[in-house]
């Protein structure tokens, strides 16, 4: 079955709390009510663990845990392979793509990055894995 937007649980993680809330507030403003934010990866996990979550965007550069071990967590849990992540990151050059894709991350957007860039990858991703 598919979820309606507004019944999609998405994890924001990034470790720069503006980051958070203007991802936060662009996707409030097109109807996705269920997220939670996390401050790292290690965050990231413990929500994981508690909460079903549909997608995660993800910050490549955190402390503690970064993104890729985030990503690498994610993908070696039963519970979590295979949820979708989208990278959010600052990290635009064709080899930071190229490892992410390694790791088996499911989109990427370069920050700065615009609403309607953000919005469009969700739905790319939604197109590809339905829920």
């Amino acid at each position: 079955m598919v979820k309606a937007k507004e019944e999609l649980r998405i994890l924001l993680v990034d470790d720069n709390k503006s980051m958070r809330k203007m991802l936060s507030s662009v996707l409030r403003k097109n109807g996705f009510q269920h997220l939670f934010e996390a401050f790292d990866g290690s965050h990231a996990l413990r929500i994981l663990a508690e909460q079903e979550v549909d997608l995660a965007l993800v910050d490549w550069n955190m402390p503690k845990i970064t993104g890729a071990e985030l990503l690498t967590e994610i993908r070696n849990s039963p519970t979590t392979k295979d949820l979708p992540v989208i990278f959010v990151t600052s990290e635009g050059t064709q080899y930071w793509r190229t490892k992410a894709f390694e790791l088996g991350v499911t989109g990427y957007v370069t920050k700065p990055f615009s609403a309607e860039g953000i919005l469009e990858e969700i739905e790319k991703i939604f197109e590809s894995f339905p829920l």
